[in-house]
């Protein structure tokens, strides 16, 4: 199979677009102006930015993952690989 892993390339797709979606969706929110409608009418856009906001501060720590890995596997960084089983 030339799936990798059971991963179907439409979920992949699917979570590869999700954060452009997302900034798209605050821009569009942004530019209109948009409102609540309770009478005290706030803006929206504040709390729809915690969505690409999120998906920002996701791909900061995927990128210093990769960052870690890659100096320990170059042998300038030492990990700590120990576990400890939880206690229940």
């Amino acid at each position: 199979s030339t799936q990798a892993h059971g991963v179907s390339p439409h979920f992949s797709s699917a979570l590869a677009t999700t954060p452009q979606c997302a900034t798209a969706g605050f821009y569009q929110a942004f530019l209109s102006k948009e409102m609540s409608q309770n009478a005290g009418g706030l803006i929206r856009w504040p709390a729809i930015l915690t969505l690409p906001l999120g998906f920002g501060l996701l791909l900061a720590q995927g990128v210093s993952e990769v960052i870690k890995r890659v100096a320990y596997l170059n042998g300038s960084y030492q990990m700590d690989t120990h576990y400890e089983k939880p206690l229940q």
